[in-house]
């Protein structure tokens, strides 16, 4: 037996812990007996949803050419006859629940690594702009000192 946290720990490093729960509830509600809310699961549900889990990434991997509004039709039934030959009871329902579950959780990694590079895109131009504006300063600063320095012998006494 698998406790929960050991479940979503051995997911961790591809899905978040509400993915693995949302994944755990679809196995549920299409037959598994599992509970998502449980502490302990067995070593059975814990393959099967590697399974499902490895099956609904290299459907969606397999679409990304296709136009988006094709990708999860064609992910989810790829999947699913994928899926057909390695875990018994599998459905289409089952398998379009979870393409979602892993979509969603790619267009949220998505967005926060836009987040990410957009908030580190905007340090380097701010911190551009104060080296511009320090270097401009100093060049400022420099021609004020050497026109008062060199205007001063230049003038007639």
């Amino acid at each position: 037996m698998f406790t929960r946290k050991q479940v979503i720990e051995y997911f961790s490093d591809r899905y978040s812990d509400v993915q693995v729960i949302e994944a755990l509830r679809i196995m549920r509600d299409h037959g598994a007996e599992v509970d998502p809310e449980g502490d302990e699961f067995s070593p059975d549900i814990t393959e099967e949803l590697e399974k499902v889990f490895e099956l609904a990434g290299a459907a969606i991997h397999n679409h990304l050419h296709l136009p988006a509004s094709e990708q999860e039709a064609s992910a989810i039934q790829q999947a699913t006859n994928m899926a057909a030959s390695v875990i018994p009871n599998i459905n289409h329902q089952m398998m379009a629940g979870m393409i979602r579950v892993v979509m969603n959780g790619a267009v949220a990694q998505a967005n926060a690594i836009a987040t990410l590079e957009a908030k580190v895109f905007q340090r380097a131009l701010d911190h551009s702009r104060g080296a511009v504006a320090n270097s401009f300063l100093e060049q400022t600063q420099y021609s004020t000192q050497y026109l008062t320095f060199h205007g001063m012998w230049k003038r007639p006494f």
